[in-house]
């Protein structure tokens, strides 16, 4: 019977799971079901090419505003605000306000971690 593994992967490549006795998997921890879902979440919100390009640019800069963005990404004020809010809403993003501008930073040492991981690059981000 074919699978939807197939086309990816040859049926005599496909991985097998050495079972311990009682059937269940050996040493393998499980995902709870409220960390599942966050993931799922983060990776839906990450599923972005506009997103994700936010994210490289601010491995780079500490901070970056609004405006900023609209030049970096060729896109509309707007469509970027909107990037920027659901980043934001998830916690992946701060921001402060100055004046008229709106600047944008990565939330934690743990985003950064997971995006320094995403990227293969090491910025130093100092003391």
């Amino acid at each position: 019977m074919e699978t939807v593994f197939d086309s990816v992967i040859p049926r005599n490549e496909v991985p097998v799971v050495v079972k311990a006795d009682n059937g269940v998997a050996a040493d393998l921890a499980t995902l709870e079901q409220a960390s599942a879902n966050e993931l799922v979440m983060l990776f839906k919100l990450l599923a972005d090419e506009t997103r994700l390009r936010i994210l490289h640019y601010l491995m780079q800069k500490p901070e970056l505003n609004v405006r900023t963005f609209v030049g970096l990404l060729g896109q509309t004020q707007p469509a970027v605000s909107h990037h920027l809010a659901l980043l934001r809403e998830a916690g992946v993003l701060q921001c402060r306000r100055d004046g008229k501008h709106n600047f944008y930073r990565l939330a934690a040492k743990r985003c950064q971690a997971f995006l320094d991981t995403a990227f293969c690059t090491v910025v130093d981000r100092g003391p």
